[in-house]
């Protein structure tokens, strides 16, 4: 007996060793009430597990993170005075958000709301820039911006306005979260029936010899 618990110990290791699974995760930012008082905010994805911290940059001016039903933006003291909207924009000063995860992800996505003509964004990731990417105008309905071609991996990320005429709302992002490896149900299904299979072998073994 002691033979089929080592093995089953060993089965055990090898259903379970396989490859973490990468799962899609989004953070909607579209539930805010329209508050500006704090400089970061932690949200929750629709995987009701993974957080995301996003902090509003420079750190200057008094700037805190703004919390609106279109998304988030950047807002600071003397906004007002200067026509300020609650946007992340890169009139006088270039305003970003930074993501932070307690873990590396993989950036997929990003959704702007609230577009002009001309919009732009700067995306940083491990100390990496891509400057001026387009954000095409979809009026209402917003745009979503698909990261291919390139895999970025990272546990923060910065999105952020450039330009004079660049400003948005960042309404979502969604990432690829790395979990715990899990087994398909039908090798969950034979490796039981093996174990079982051991456990009545052994029984009639040991009923014969004695």
């Amino acid at each position: 007996m002691k033979n089929v618990l080592t093995a089953f110990m060993l089965s055990s290791m090898l259903v379970w060793s396989g490859s973490a699974m990468a799962i899609p995760v989004t953070f909607d930012f579209t539930d805010g009430d329209g508050s500006w008082y704090t400089d970061s905010y932690n949200f929750t994805g629709d995987d009701h597990f993974s957080i995301v911290t996003a902090t509003a940059f420079p750190e200057i001016d008094s700037r805190n993170l703004y919390l609106g039903p279109r998304g988030l933006g950047v807002f600071g003291g003397n906004d007002y005075s200067q026509g300020e909207n609650f946007q992340v924009d890169g009139w006088g000063i270039d305003e970003s958000i930074i993501f932070s995860f307690a873990q590396e992800v993989t950036f997929l996505s990003i959704n702007f709301e609230d577009i002009s003509p001309n919009d732009n964004f700067v995306f940083t990731c491990n100390g990496n820039s891509i400057f001026d990417i387009d954000i095409p105008l979809a009026h209402s309905t917003g745009h979503t911006h698909y990261f291919t071609g390139e895999t970025w991996v990272s546990d923060t990320f910065e999105v952020g306005a450039i330009n004079y005429d660049d400003d948005f709302y960042i309404s979502s992002i969604t990432v690829d979260v790395a979990n715990a490896p899990v087994p398909e149900p039908t090798t969950m299904l034979l490796f039981g029936t093996g174990f079982l299979g051991l456990i009545a072998y052994n029984r009639r073994r040991f009923t014969k010899e004695g």
